[in-house]
Formats: structure tokens, C-alpha cells, sequence
């Protein structure tokens, strides 16, 4: 049996880190979960 899901099914990668010394929350969306997505969030 199959069940079509409601709308369009979409994947995206989450980045995230605590700025310990704010306590500042830091994310990035990415389309992708690579080495070169990481890289841009962690020179930010």
C-alpha cells in the first residue's frame, strides 16, 4: 500500500552552533549536507 503525501517532498540541511559567549544562536540552510555548505557556515 502506498500514500501519496500532501504536497511536494523537499530535503534541505540544517547548520547550527551556540555562541557560547552571547549565548547567541547561529544557523544556516543549505540545499545541500556537503563539505562545501559546511565550510560556508563555519566562515560566517
Amino acid at each position: 500500500m502506498r500514500i501519496a503525501a500532501a504536497g511536494d517532498d523537499r530535503k534541505f540541511a540544517v547548520f547550527g552552533a551556540l555562541d557560547y559567549a552571547s549565548g547567541q544562536l547561529v544557523w544556516r540552510l543549505s540545499p545541500r549536507k556537503d563539505g562545501a555548505a559546511f565550510v560556508a557556515f563555519s566562515t560566517t
